[in-house]
């Protein structure tokens, strides 16, 4: 991307969303580079372009695999292929949860505002252009002709992670792995950045020098080396800023520029932001250049009592503390232990990682001419994966991960401040600048928590279900009505139990629930209940309350073998109510009613909220017949706000129910194009004509209403209108 300006962006990106409409089909040529694709079992996804008559559009792309068609997986680790046909467009889909990660923004990142399918395939052959007709396309296919060698034997574990560590290579097998480097801190590693231009620059120049060229000639050998490397790994951001910054010092120490290190790296960081100011939302970018101008300052911090490994564990502690709080505000949770792990790393690449791996790399090439030696790759990647699973670092490490959940402003700008604090006086008094660390540490990880006085409810979109999440202040814990839930139809109809982690699992540790306190299932539909095993085996849960119906369903029969010891499951008797958390929660199980027709709906147990001067219903999935037995209950609380039966249907929330109860606002959660039409229209007829206004989970995703003694009520939701 050549843009000069934010709002140039904002141009380029608004003329390419106004160039289609969401879900036009439209015939043209998909160009794909096999380099930035991820091919997965099932699918290929990545960044394409999009051709039309010569004028190029970056789509983002996801084509399924199936049986019989062509082993496209195979042919793009050779080539680029060009797939002319019918494709279909839509709009990337936002985060429909707080916190979680949201897809539309990132390909906006990458300049990217389109996805694209393609629907029909009328050819689909090799894209070998000239250096003239498409530098990047024949650029693209050098770097796939030079890298062949190394993905075609990318399913073994060691080849996996040796491709990604020198190479910036993707994969199935390194995907897996990816998570673990993830909970032991040490990502970097295996990220392309200077330390692997460092590592060839040093070993190059060496290796040359003890051969006796001369040393001019060695840096321009060297110099042209690593131009090649950089290219064929096509200059991630961290090779960028190490390559430019290296020979921007030397121009500068040439022509006696009075320009320090950190002048040269913040000018290159300046240049980079004007050629492209997304990489200011780049995490890779932000820490590259951090993690940069920790070191230069470091180094002028050095003296001479300080032995070389002290300092570098100095090093590595300054690191951890400035990228520990920008990593905190997307994975919301922080881990001690990453400490020792990245010294271990740090060990085990100093003792000759890199250069065990290069040595690999030739054992690699030299296979394609002599086959014996995959048998041999193949023994040695079997057993480093089978000695990494045996120890299990990862698993080790994860334990002392500790969960927070969204983190607010504050806290990360404190959480920078106390690394400030520590570098500034690491060399005047160590004591204080680990005394600093201790109690903003503690203050922002604990304490703080603790003392939040807000009480907020969050109506989780969990598609075509119901999932209502209550944190209470002070630590009071979370409660849970309903988890959501989704049926398999291709497995006859059973409960899909890894449905849970691409929503509720990931939704409520966004909100950092580490514990639920209780969880209330109402009724036991799929739709309510399903997510339950898979939550019960990630999240300990204190307290079920379940009505006499659940628990003699043969859904709960099949969901409670998976209970934990620890987790009381609490009966509700029909017509009796428990009032919990000093009158807060009430949770009510209805008398049936003798016309009801729809014994599950209508034994959906009835939760009540207090807070904040505010209260909450929530009916379940009960019909209109047995809204009728909660209101011959007699007068009961002033609704103020109601969330609406059975997802909006037109069986529940009668206008008997709306008149009588007249709440102040309505919620609704409902899936996204759901099949069943909910909410049906009758229902938002019944709230307009009552003025009663309404948020609801398929237009607006997760709904959150927040209540701070000091500040007020808040509320705010996920999907907000572009306007």
């Amino acid at each position: 991307m050549t843009s000069c300006s934010y709002i140039q962006l904002a141009q380029k990106t608004k003329s390419q969303k106004g160039a289609f409409e969401s879900e036009q089909v439209i015939e043209g040529v998909l160009l794909l580079d096999p380099n930035p694709l991820t091919i997965s079992e099932d699918a290929i996804y990545g960044p394409v372009v999009l051709d039309l008559e010569g004028k190029r559009y970056p789509m983002s792309l996801y084509y399924p695999m199936e049986e019989g068609k062509l082993d496209l997986p195979n042919l793009l680790k050779r080539s680029s292929y060009k797939i002319e046909g019918e494709f279909k467009l839509t709009s990337p889909k936002p985060a429909r949860n707080f916190g979680i990660f949201d897809y539309q923004k990132y390909l906006s990142s990458q300049g990217i505002v389109w996805q694209v399918e393609c629907l029909k395939q009328v050819t689909i052959q090799p894209y070998r252009p000239s250096l003239i007709e498409d530098a990047l396309f024949w650029g693209a296919n050098l770097r796939a002709r030079f890298f062949y060698v190394f993905r075609r034997l990318d399913h073994h574990f060691l080849v996996a992670i040796h491709n990604k560590l020198l190479y910036n290579l993707n994969s199935m097998n390194y995907r897996l792995f990816k998570k673990d480097l993830a909970i032991l801190g040490v990502m970097h590693f295996f990220s392309i950045s200077g330390f692997h231009l460092d590592f060839i620059r040093r070993r190059a120049k060496l290796t040359l020098l003890r051969l006796g060229i001369d040393p001019t000639v060695v840096e321009w050998v060297v110099a042209v080396l690593l131009l090649i490397f950089s290219t064929l790994i096509a200059w991630p951001i961290g090779v960028i800023r190490s390559f430019c910054y290296y020979y921007a010092k030397k121009i500068c120490r040439y022509f006696s520029m009075p320009l320090s290190s950190l002048d040269i790296l913040a000018i290159l960081a300046i240049i980079l932001l004007i050629i492209n100011p997304n990489y200011l939302l780049n995490l890779g970018f932000v820490l590259s250049f951090l993690m940069s101008a920790l070191i230069i300052f470091h180094q002028q911090m050095a003296l001479p009592t300080v032995s070389d490994r002290l300092a570098g564990y100095e090093l590595n502690l300054i690191c951890l503390l400035f990228s520990w709080p920008l990593v905190l505000n997307q994975t919301f949770q922080w881990n001690g232990a990453q400490f020792i792990s990245l010294i271990i790393f740090g060990l085990a690449f100093d003792a000759g990682v890199m250069s065990a791996m290069f040595v690999f790399s030739v054992l690699i090439y030299l296979s394609q001419f002599i086959p014996k030696l995959i048998s041999a790759i193949a023994w040695l990647s079997t057993f480093c994966s089978k000695v990494w699973n045996y120890l299990s670092l990862a698993e080790h490490v994860d334990y002392f991960s500790y969960l927070l959940g969204r983190v607010a402003s504050w806290q990360i700008i404190l959480l920078l401040i106390a690394g400030i604090l520590f570098v500034y006086y690491l060399r005047q008094n160590k004591r204080l600048a680990w005394s600093w660390v201790f109690a903003i540490y503690v203050s922002v990880l604990f304490i703080g928590p603790s003392m939040d006085m807000s009480t907020r409810l969050t109506l989780i979109d969990v598609g075509q279900g119901d999932a209502m999440l209550v944190s209470f202040p002070f630590g009071a814990g979370h409660w849970l009505i309903d988890t959501g839930g989704q049926a398999d139809w291709y497995q006859n109809g059973m409960i899909n139990r890894d449905f849970a982690y691409k929503n509720i699992i990931p939704a409520i540790r966004a909100q950092g629930v580490r514990r639920l306190k209780g969880v209330v299932i109402t009724h036991p539909d799929v739709d309510h209940i399903g997510n339950l095993f898979t939550l019960l085996h990630e999240i300990p849960i204190d307290d079920l309350f379940v009505s006499e119906y659940t628990y003699g369903s043969e859904l709960w029969q099949s969901l409670s073998d998976g209970l934990s010891v620890q987790t009381k499951v609490r009966i509700i008797p029909e017509g009796t109510q428990h009032s919990l958390l000093k009158g807060r929660l009430r949770i009510e199980s209805l008398k049936r009613s003798p016309q009801s027709q729809d014994p599950s709906n209508d034994s959906s147990l009835v939760t009540t909220l207090f807070f904040g001067g505010k209260t909450f219903l929530n009916t379940g999935d009960l019909t209109a017949v047995q809204e009728k037995v909660y209101l011959e209950m007699g007068e009961g609380p002033v609704i103020d706000v109601l969330k609406l039966g059975h997802h909006g249907s037109r069986t529940s929330t009668s206008s008997l129910f709306l008149t009588q109860l007249h709440p102040k606002m309505a919620l609704i959660s409902a899936g996204e194009n759901n099949r069943y039409g909910h909410p049906h229209a009758e229902v938002l007829d019944r709230l307009e004509a009552l003025a009663i206004p309404y948020l609801s989970t398929h237009q607006k995703g997760a709904i959150q209403f927040i209540y701070h003694p000091l500040w007020g009520w808040s509320v705010e939701w996920c999907i907000r209108d572009e306007t």
